[in-house]
């Protein structure tokens, strides 16, 4: 791997949802509005700000899929 790519890997985070340069001393504005759209994508948004509460446990369909849902944006 070119070293081009390793500085790369370190400066920026990429998923499928995007890539965004990483949180440095001087680019939090930047970033954080990067991170939310990233986020928004996810569908994770509501969870990491803390508007979206954990669904409640329960035995039926409609709770498991709810709980499995939240997990998977929230992992």
């Amino acid at each position: 791997m070119s070293s081009h790519n390793d500085q790369s890997s370190k400066t920026y985070y990429t998923s499928k949802f995007g890539s965004i340069k990483k949180l440095s001393n001087t680019n939090y504005a930047i970033w954080k509005g990067n991170v939310t759209v990233i986020l928004q994508a996810m569908g994770a948004y509501t969870i990491v700000n803390g508007e979206e509460d954990e669904p409640v446990a329960g035995n039926t369909a409609a709770a498991r899929t709810a709980i499995a849902d939240y997990q998977k944006r929230g992992a």
